[in-house]
């Protein structure tokens, strides 16, 4: 739990099986557990992670309080955005352990090498890294004029 009052905010992913999940997020992505609360059963209330840094936690879904997993759903209702220093790597890291490939990395016009992956829990992670730094006006008007055929 935080231990400040430093404003935040963090994703929490709802998971059926949040203990292997642990193990897959530190494969997967190298993530660093800083915190693990669980019932004596072992099933996981609440545990802290940190990708390069960057916390979200994950709890296993619980149903009685309306909090389902996406594998319960059959799909999900966010993305999880993840930016980091060499997205190819961390797709490579990923995919070896276990990861899904929904959009390959490539090439974006808003300046960013990017993709999207799921996880064998059903969250969706976008991964990318920034290879042009722009403003909003001239992302909207690259996306404009890919919308009208032009380069």
């Amino acid at each position: 739990m935080p231990t400040s009052n430093t404003n935040r905010l963090m994703p929490k992913l709802r998971i059926h099986d949040a203990a292997e999940a642990l193990d897959f997020y530190k494969q997967a992505f190298g993530a660093v557990e800083v915190y693990r609360l669980t019932t004596p059963s072992g099933t996981v209330i609440n545990a802290e992670m940190q990708i390069e840094g960057m916390p979200f936690i994950v709890a296993e879904e619980n149903l009685d309080s309306g909090m389902p997993s996406p594998i319960t759903l059959g799909g999900t209702t966010c993305q999880v955005d993840l930016q980091v220093a060499d997205v190819d790597a961390l797709a490579e890291r990923a995919i070896a352990a276990g990861a899904l490939v929904i959009f390959p990395i490539s090439d974006q016009f808003y300046g960013m090498r990017q993709g999207q992956l799921q996880d064998p829990f059903g969250h969706r992670w976008n991964i990318g890294m920034v290879t042009e730094p722009m403003t909003g006006e001239e992302m909207q008007r690259r996306f404009n004029a890919m919308m009208q055929g032009e380069s």
